[in-house]
C-alpha cells in the first residue's frame, strides 16, 4: 500500500517537474472573423484553424491546449492592411500572417513565444453584398393514392424569401429549394413544416417554410383535337393523315367545369420532314392547362401530303 502512495507521489512531482521544463510544439488553434469591409460579403472559404509553432514553459503550453478549442483567435479583418488582388466582380485581399503574430499573442497567452504561423498568408475574396426576393421551389417525391391527383400547385407559405449574399451569386439565382419530403399513398390535404436548403456564404430571412399539398379524386376525360402545322412555308400546304389526335387525359373534380378544347393545341412540325426515321412526322401536345396529366394520345405520329402551290406568272 505504501509502495503505491510513493509511486502516486513521485509521478505527481515528475510530472510538475517536466511541465516546469520548456518546450517547442506545434498548435491547431481556431480562427473566426470578423468586421469584414462594408457592403462586402466572403464568396470563398477562409482557414477556421491555423498552426501555430510555440515555446514556453509545459504549464503555459498545457494551459494552451486545454483551452484552445473554446477561446478562438479572433481576426479584426478591418484592423489589418489588407493587401489587394483584385478585379470588378470580387476583389481579393491578403494578411500575412506573421503581420499578426503580436495581436495573437496579446489573445492567447503573453506566456509563451510564437515562432512560425501557418499558413502564412490568408486570402479573402469579397463581392459586393446584395439582398434579392427568390422564391421558393418545393422539392418533392410523392407518391398519391389511386384516383386521385394533385388539386392545385404545390404551394409553399411564403412562397419567397429574402436572400442576403454576393451579387454575382444571386444575380444567378432562381430558387430557394426545399429539403425533400416523401409522401405516400397521399389521398387527403397535406401540410409540413420544411426546411429551406442552406447555400455556403449566403443568408435567409426565414429558414422554414409550410409545405401545402391539396389532392382530389378525378376523373378521365377524352378530346378530338385538330392537328395544326407549323414552320410550314408560304408556298406549301402540308396535311396530316389523319387530321385529329384523341387525347385521355386525368383532371380533377373541381376543375372539370373549366376544361374546354380550346386549350389544347396539336402539332407537326415541318422541318422534321426528312429526319424522322418511319417518314412520318411526330405529334406534339402543346398548350394545355398545367392541373390535367395526359394518360395517352393517338396517333403519336402522323403520315402526310405535301401540297406546293403553283406560282402564277402575270404578263
Amino acid at each position: 500500500m505504501f509502495f503505491f502512495i510513493f509511486l502516486f507521489i513521485s509521478g505527481i512531482f515528475w510530472v510538475l517537474s517536466s511541465l516546469d521544463k520548456s518546450y517547442t510544439t506545434i498548435i491547431s488553434y481556431p480562427v473566426e472573423y470578423m468586421n469584414f469591409p462594408p457592403n462586402k460579403v466572403l464568396v470563398e472559404d477562409v482557414p477556421n484553424k491555423i498552426k501555430l509553432g510555440v515555446s514556453g514553459q509545459g504549464y503555459n503550453i498545457l494551459k494552451l491546449l486545454i483551452s484552445a478549442n473554446n477561446n478562438p483567435v479572433i481576426f479584426n479583418v478591418n484592423s489589418f492592411s489588407l493587401n489587394r488582388l483584385g478585379s470588378d466582380e470580387t476583389t481579393r485581399f491578403f494578411i500575412l500572417t506573421q503581420m499578426a503574430k503580436d495581436k495573437i499573442k496579446r489573445q492567447i497567452s503573453e506566456n509563451i513565444v510564437i515562432n512560425d504561423l501557418q499558413p502564412d498568408t490568408i486570402y479573402f475574396t469579397f463581392s459586393e453584398r446584395s439582398i434579392k426576393k427568390i422564391p421558393v421551389k418545393p422539392n418533392c417525391l410523392l407518391s398519391i393514392e389511386k384516383q386521385y391527383v394533385l388539386r392545385d400547385k404545390i404551394k409553399t407559405n411564403p412562397d419567397s424569401i429574402l436572400v442576403e449574399g454576393a451579387r454575382i451569386f444571386l444575380d444567378t439565382m432562381q430558387y430557394i429549394y426545399t429539403e425533400i419530403v416523401e409522401t405516400e399513398n397521399l389521398s387527403k390535404g397535406f401540410q409540413k413544416n420544411v426546411a429551406l436548403i442552406k447555400i455556403p456564404h449566403i443568408k435567409f430571412d426565414k429558414e422554414m417554410v409550410t409545405l401545402n399539398i391539396d389532392v382530389e379524386k378525378y376523373t378521365e376525360i377524352e378530346y378530338t383535337i385538330p392537328i395544326q402545322t407549323i414552320n410550314v412555308p408560304d408556298s406549301v400546304n402540308l396535311l396530316t393523315i389523319p387530321s385529329d389526335v384523341i387525347v385521355s387525359f386525368k383532371v380533377g373534380i373541381s376543375k372539370f367545369e373549366s376544361t374546354n378544347l380550346k386549350q389544347f393545341k396539336a402539332t407537326v412540325n415541318y422541318n422534321e420532314i426528312g429526319h424522322s426515321i418511319n417518314e412520318k412526322l411526330k405529334v406534339s401536345i402543346k398548350n394545355y392547362p398545367e392541373f390535367l396529366e395526359i394518360v395517352s394520345f393517338n396517333p403519336r405520329s402522323v403520315n402526310y401530303l405535301i401540297k406546293k402551290y403553283k406560282k402564277e406568272i402575270i404578263n
